[in-house]
């Protein structure tokens, strides 16, 4: 298989969806208050993310968020659909199992932090949050390129929506 590295753009972190992508969500900044800060490693490409993230709403206890997650690589021009695609119907377990490929971002939540599903109020701090994520021994096709990833979050009466775009290369 084959390793790739992927890096978030640095002006897409956390962004809302498209009119487009967002299918009749609630914006993201109705839901999440965002207070985070960018900066460039010494690498000049490592993006380093430090703030916090605090919830406007609550979801009731009990209710679970599920989690769609669309893959689009752009090609001639335009974004095209992929083969890969995430579904989580618990994203509150999924989140910090070490299984899931996000972990290495999500495992570096502070401990005290991790308050899923999320009560109104509730803070999310960031710290010296890496922009890269690293994709080993994958047995695929060339993954190399640029991508969009939209993802979709429904819990209860709530749903709202993150775009996120990454470039992928072989490391």
């Amino acid at each position: 298989g084959s390793n790739y590295v992927i890096v978030a753009d640095e002006n897409s972190f956390f962004q809302p969806c498209s009119k487009q992508d967002n299918a009749g969500n609630t914006n993201m900044e109705d839901f999440l208050e965002l207070d985070l800060k960018h900066d460039f490693a010494d690498d000049m490409e490592t993006l380093i993310t430090n703030g916090y993230i605090t919830a406007k709403v609550g979801i009731p206890e009990g209710v679970k968020i599920e989690l769609d997650v669309e893959v689009f690589h752009w090609k001639r021009g335009k974004w095209e659909k992929t083969v890969y695609s995430i579904r989580r119907d618990d994203f509150c377990t999924a989140a910090f199992d070490p299984k899931e490929f996000w972990y290495s971002l999500t495992n570096q939540m502070p401990q005290e932090d991790r308050v899923c599903p999320p009560q109104k109020g509730t803070v999310y701090h960031i710290n010296n949050l890496e922009n890269r994520v690293e994709f080993n021994n994958a047995f695929a096709f060339d993954m190399e390129g640029d991508y969009k990833i939209v993802s979709h979050f429904v819990a209860g009466n709530f749903s709202s929506c993150i775009t996120a775009f990454v470039t992928v290369w072989k490391n």
